[in-house]
């Protein structure tokens, strides 16, 4: 089928309205035929290249051939002259017979007119066989010329096929783009129907939406009352219950601590009473004073002497104490329901031998932690007076004066009280006096990581509570005993204390 038989059947009525399909599936059909024709043009454009091709080798063997006849030109003028000085050289001797006589000058002459004449012969052979090859040149130029107008000629013609090509692709282009126009019409009509029923049904979904958001928002809303209710109300239950189950856990972590502490101790009291350590001095009747202390008025007047600065702050700090053992017994007096008194009462059993000084004895007649030692092995002194009398001898005074001579004990101990002495130099020095030379000193206190250093006899002090003027430091507490004691025992019982048992050194007096 050709190119008009294409656009014919492309372009050509047919009995029912095509769709858009059809149409489409003509223009691909006629697309490729176009590609046809223009792959037969370039293929006809192909011939053409060849002639021309062939031309120009043509031309290439014309200019071989002026170039081949150029040579014999240049070959023909050097056989001239080589043969016009082979005719010059008899020429050349005849003159020299000459100049030697006269003698052969006719025949000089006969022969120099021989050779005249066959210089010119030959002369004429070469000029004709130059006219030739011109001759012959011109006909090749001419055939060129004819070559070159009939190469004219077939391009013009291609040419004219080109254009006519050229005018049937563009009434096809014209055709395609009409019909694409049409087509694209019919598409946007359609096009616009169908958004306007998507508007319309984006509308109706949007009022839809909104109606059943509403509704929704009215039943979440509701919803969400119901639950914030249960919330509240489980809030408050659940913190309730956590709050009472924490507690519990904390009431079982402590009495877990504190029989923890119990066995520990109690094992090593029970150790303690196997080896014999608890046993009467063998200096009974030796716990009566040596003198009598001073009284507490007369001690605190040579405090204010030596520590003038801070003796007012520290009596304050006293007085706050014991107004505070006086309101209750619970953290400030070792009765029989303080935890840590009979913690202390343990580690006593367990460290504890001989006769015993309880420096802060307190107001109760017998401290708890002392319970188990033999009364009449026990000495005590405080500042407060007994609240009963106290079944042990006793003597009111500070921990500054100790009224018993030299190594009249075999242990000291100081529960919850060192922290509130005074003078604590003073108070270390004396407790160092009456321990035997392997006496051991006994100490129940509170400890903090660091602290200032404790000094009265420096400027005021700024207090850390309104208890007490200090509080014992981890990184000076220690020092203290490091010249005269060795550290033999430590535990951390409950409430962050420590019990802490020293052993006086033997080697040193």
């Amino acid at each position: 089928m050709g190119f008009r038989g294409i656009l014919g059947y492309f372009f050509g009525s047919r009995s029912r309205r095509p769709t858009v399909a059809d149409r489409l599936d003509s223009v691909e059909r006629a697309i490729a035929e176009i590609v046809v024709s223009l792959q037969h043009l370039r293929a006809s454009s192909n011939a053409q290249t060849v002639h021309l091709e062939t031309a120009a080798v043509i031309g290439d063997q014309l200019r071989n051939s002026l170039g081949a006849l150029a040579n014999q030109m240049n070959a023909a003028e050097n056989r001239l002259m080589v043969m016009s000085q082979q005719q010059f050289a008899p020429l050349e001797r005849a003159l020299g017979l000459l100049s030697n006589g006269i003698s052969g000058v006719g025949e000089l002459a006969n022969q120099i007119n021989g050779t005249e004449n066959r210089i010119m012969v030959l002369t004429q052979q070469h000029f004709a066989s130059l006219n030739a090859a011109l001759d012959a040149l011109g006909s090749n130029l001419g055939d060129i010329s004819t070559l070159r107008e009939q190469l004219a000629s077939r391009i013009s013609v291609l040419a004219n096929q080109l254009g006519e090509l050229a005018n049937q692709i563009n009434g096809a282009e014209n055709r395609l783009l009409e019909l694409g126009q049409h087509e694209m019409s019919l598409l946007d009509n359609r096009l616009g129907l169908h958004a306007n029923q998507i508007n319309m049904l984006e509308n109706r979904l949007l009022e839809i939406g909104h109606s059943q958001t509403s509704l929704l928002d009215n039943r979440l809303g509701s919803q969400a009352n119901l639950i914030n209710a249960a919330e509240t109300h489980l809030s408050a239950g659940f913190a309730e219950t956590t709050g009472a189950l924490f507690d519990r856990i904390a009431a079982l972590e402590k009495r877990i601590e504190r029989l923890h502490i119990d066995q520990l101790l109690s094992a090593r009291a029970a150790a303690a009473l196997a080896r014999g350590v608890v046993r009467r001095s063998d200096a009974a009747g030796t716990l009566a004073r040596s003198s009598l202390a001073p009284s507490l008025e007369a001690q605190i007047e040579a405090f204010r002497k030596a520590a003038p600065h801070n003796v007012d702050g520290w009596l304050r700090a006293f007085e706050a104490a014991k107004a505070a053992g006086h309101e209750s017994l619970e953290g400030n007096l070792s009765h029989e329901g303080s935890v840590g008194a009979n913690h202390f009462r343990l580690f006593v059993d367990a460290c504890g031998r001989g006769r015993i000084l309880d420096v802060g004895c307190g107001p109760l007649p017998l401290p708890v932690y002392l319970s188990d030692w033999p009364l009449d092995q026990i000495a005590g002194v405080d500042p407060l007076p007994p609240q009963g009398a106290h079944p042990f001898a006793f003597v009111q005074t500070f921990a500054e004066h100790l009224p018993w001579p030299d190594g009249s004990f075999e242990t000291v101990v100081i529960a919850t009280s060192l922290d509130h002495t005074f003078l604590l130099d003073v108070a270390l020095a004396e407790i160092r006096r009456v321990l035997t030379r392997d006496g051991r000193l006994l100490i129940w206190t509170g400890l903090v990581d660091t602290s200032e250093p404790y000094d009265p006899y420096g400027p005021e002090i700024s207090a850390p509570d309104r208890f007490h003027l200090f509080h014992p430091g981890r990184n000076w507490f220690f020092q203290l005993f490091a010249r005269d004691y060795r550290l033999i025992d430590r535990v951390s019982a409950a409430g962050g204390a420590e019990f802490l048992a020293f052993e006086r050194a033997v080697s040193v007096d």
